[in-house]
């Protein structure tokens, strides 16, 4: 049962004395169990909230609403109501017509009557439903707002003020940056609330590549000081991998904030951290001169950096090659970027592989090919309406070549 009355169709006096009447029916013992009501301003009652840690339920709702008031008679009074209500939030009632309730009734939006809202601390709400309900349908209302895998501020809160546990943390980064919000702040308490033994499993290793991006982070130590046992877990390649990925990061950082000791710190990490005759240093090196565009030694330190290391990662090659076709102007140095290319191709065949390899071939005049790739680009499906402006401009620029 979920009723609710809006201000446009308020009830007749007949039917509220009826519902008044039988709310003083009920015996005086029954009135008397149930929900203990704060009493205070919005602001008293979020200190309240804060003090003892608990959300605020608050029931919105109008003198002129019948299921309000059949609530608070037959709801609010049930003594498993009271004792569930009563032990985990800070109860509260606004009326959505006196004092502060039209500010706070604006502030939540309210359009109908009851409206229960559940709120944290921070005066943000986290779960919210309208209607008369039931005991039963209350208590389990209740539940939901207090589950953090069904609302997200209840995690937001707990997170903010320190009282999060672990997996409460580990959830809501995850989440954070799935939707892409911030979410190193709960992952760094996550992290550092771990002894390492916690980590040395599967779902450690994962929340250590999802979620750690510096190598101040208390996972990426752990990772660091524990690397042997993670590569029986996650693999010695991609393990390798995730040290790259985070201090060629910081590289960049280094770069673009022009500070030169940042980077001989990285660089110096990336020497010690990993035993893989120098790769990770370099590929480290690499990113911080295509950042710093120094072009003049990136292009030779790229071509020994591939021939010296294989790589199975499409992406870095790719990223290579269009800094070459974007900088580089050696037709040598070209050609090079062209095998970086067709290893892309082999190791992963889409648009973007053959796209890069159609623009290289026009850099180096090989026009015929070019054109091939450039229409085998054109066939993977879906493009957006974006890169088929772009390959088909390409194309075109390639046939101009060739008349």
């Amino acid at each position: 049962m979920n009723r609710t009355f809006s201000s446009a169709n308020k009830p007749s006096k007949i039917v509220l004395l009826g519902l008044l009447y039988a709310c003083m029916c009920l015996p005086a013992t029954l009135r008397a169990q149930g929900m203990e009501f704060f009493h205070g301003t919005w602001s008293q009652v979020l200190e309240e909230a804060k003090a003892k840690n608990r959300l605020i339920f608050v029931d919105i709702y109008t003198e002129w609403c019948g299921p309000c008031k059949a609530m608070s008679a037959r709801t609010f009074t049930d003594a498993e109501v009271g004792k569930f209500y009563n032990e985990n939030f800070i109860n509260y009632k606004i009326d959505a017509e006196k004092g502060e309730g039209p500010g706070l009734a604006g502030k939540f939006k309210v359009t109908a009557y009851p409206t229960l809202i559940y709120v944290n601390y921070l005066g943000e709400v986290v779960y919210k439903k309208l209607g008369y309900h039931v005991p039963a349908d209350f208590i389990a209302v209740g539940k939901e707002s207090l589950n953090p895998s069904l609302n997200k501020g209840v995690a937001k809160a707990r997170v903010s003020e320190g009282s999060a546990t672990a997996q409460e943390l580990l959830s809501f980064a995850v989440e954070q940056k799935s939707s892409g919000k911030p979410y190193a702040e709960a992952a760094e308490k996550y992290f550092a609330a771990q002894p390492a033994k916690n980590l040395l499993t599967k779902d450690g290793w994962a929340a250590i590549n999802t979620l750690v991006e510096t190598s101040s982070s208390a996972g990426f130590q752990a990772l660091l000081k524990n690397k042997a046992a993670f590569e029986k877990i996650g693999g010695a390649e991609a393990v390798n991998a995730k040290i790259r990925q985070v201090l060629a990061a910081e590289a960049v950082a280094a770069a673009t904030k022009k500070d030169a000791t940042a980077y001989a710190n990285t660089h110096k990490m990336a020497q010690k951290s990993v035993k893989d005759e120098g790769k990770t240093a370099a590929f480290v090196e690499l990113n911080y001169l295509a950042a710093m565009e120094n072009w003049q030694e990136y292009a030779p330190k790229a071509i020994a950096y591939f021939a010296k290391y294989s790589s199975t990662n499409p992406d870095e090659l790719l990223a290579a090659a269009n800094h070459f076709i974007a900088h580089v102007k050696d037709a040598n140095q070209l050609k090079t970027a062209g095998d970086w290319t067709r290893q892309a191709i082999a190791l992963r065949d889409n648009y973007e592989a053959e796209h890069t390899y159609a623009e290289v071939l026009l850099r180096t005049a090989d026009y015929f090919k070019a054109q091939t790739a450039a229409k085998r680009a054109l066939r993977f499906e879906p493009l957006s309406a974006q890169q088929v402006a772009k390959t088909q401009a390409l194309l075109k620029q390639i046939e101009d070549n060739m008349r």
